[in-house]
């Protein structure tokens, strides 16, 4: 049954017109889209902050807001508003601007990513994996140079330099 199911999915016939329609359907127009947007000017940038900072604290509820922002009920409820506000956007959104801290998030991002593809890296190293599946990593030295170079012998045979 799966081999009359995949026979029939898979026929030569019929995947051209599919990879036509998945062409169509990633690129319409034949085209790769508009370019981005320009980034925003730091003045843009504080009022895009100042308002999700805004959303965020709408969505918290009054009493909630007061105690976790340790506001005390004696400037108003603008001026605390502001200071919650003003809290929300140095604690929860600064960290944006933070470079370091968005390179370690795109590297834990993209870790997490390779281990649910590959979870068998979880406890081996990459050059363990390879010697498992029968690929041996050489490394040599050549000439005066003395760059580091790599042949790659897969399965008794050598696959390049």
């Amino acid at each position: 049954m799966l081999r009359g199911l995949s026979t029939r999915l898979f026929s030569a016939a019929l995947i051209p017109p599919l990879l036509l329609q998945i062409r169509v359907l990633i690129f319409p127009n034949n085209s790769l889209g508009p370019p981005p947007p320009p980034p925003p000017s730091p003045e843009e940038a504080r009022q895009i902050r100042s308002k999700a900072a805004s959303d965020i604290l709408s969505l918290i509820p009054q009493p909630v807001a007061r105690t976790f922002f340790a506001v005390h009920g004696d400037g108003g409820i603008e001026n605390e508003t502001e200071t919650m506000r003003e809290e929300i956007e140095e604690r929860l959104l600064g960290w944006i601007d933070d470079v370091e801290m968005n390179k370690y998030l795109v590297y834990a991002i993209l870790e997490y990513v390779v281990l649910k593809l590959v979870p068998e890296m979880k406890d081996k190293t990459p050059s363990e994996l390879l010697a498992e599946r029968g690929v041996d990593i050489l490394d040599f030295q050549e000439g005066e140079e003395a760059t580091e170079k790599a042949k790659v012998k897969v399965n008794g045979a050598w696959a390049g330099q």
